[in-house]
């Protein structure tokens, strides 16, 4: 079970000669795992990237496949560990940082190799978008974030979802692949849900409308 960095094992590892070591941080497991494929899933971290990053170029620099759902690590390293595993004959995956299990990445780039992407629009964040339909239906905010939480779609601190950093990273992880342009969470200003309240809501449903955080970019110029 890791905590911070730090990994404390139920059992010894051993190396391949048999003998015992003591595991003193995540990456002596990946040094001495003797693994052929690692799949990365540690907590984001929006400012560095760490320690997903790494852990990732541990991971590579030793010869493995590395396979993960961290969006930090993709928008503060995707050029250097896209560089590393193909100098290493290895597979950087990424797929699952945004939309989960949808093939986003791989469908652009796979089926539209020649395309230059200008612009995307859409929802990004599925527990934002499951807070609003549920004030649509009547429950109040606390009421939505609760049964986001209860079913494994919010963090018990909904911090990087309500206020829109999740959306701002994925948005982040987007345009770094597929525009080839580095940028970073902290490049996008964000908008977050916290603000909207139930009469907003019922305004804005009289009216034919609703609330979305819908995440938006253009490209402009060179850039």
């Amino acid at each position: 079970m890791e905590s911070k960095q730090s990994i404390s094992p139920l059992s010894p590892l051993r190396q391949s000669s048999g003998q015992a070591f003591n595991v003193r941080d995540s990456l002596a497991v990946i040094r001495h795992s003797q693994a052929n494929v690692m799949f990365e899933n540690s907590p984001v971290n929006t400012h560095t990237g760490q320690p997903a990053l790494d852990h990732i170029r541990t991971a590579l620099g030793l010869n493995l496949h590395a396979i993960t759902a961290n969006k930090g690590a993709l928008v503060h390293g995707y050029r250097e560990l896209s560089a590393l595993a193909k100098s290493k004959g290895k597979t950087f995956g990424f797929e699952a940082t945004v939309l989960s299990g949808s093939p986003l990445f791989s469908v652009f780039r796979e089926t539209f190799p020649l395309a230059e992407l200008i612009s995307f629009k859409g929802i990004l964040n599925a527990t934002t978008n499951t807070i609003l339909s549920r004030m649509e239906n009547g429950e109040s905010y606390e009421e939505a974030v609760k049964y986001c939480q209860s079913v494994g779609l919010a963090e018990t601190d909904p911090t990087n979802d309500v206020d829109g950093w999740d959306a701002a990273t994925k948005v982040a992880a987007l345009i770094t692949v597929l525009m080839d342009i580095p940028f970073t969470p902290q490049q996008v200003e964000p908008t977050g849900i916290r603000g909207i309240t139930p009469e907003m809501i019922a305004k804005a449903k009289a009216e034919g409308k609703r609330y979305k955080l819908v995440c938006s970019v253009e490209k402009s110029g060179k850039q």
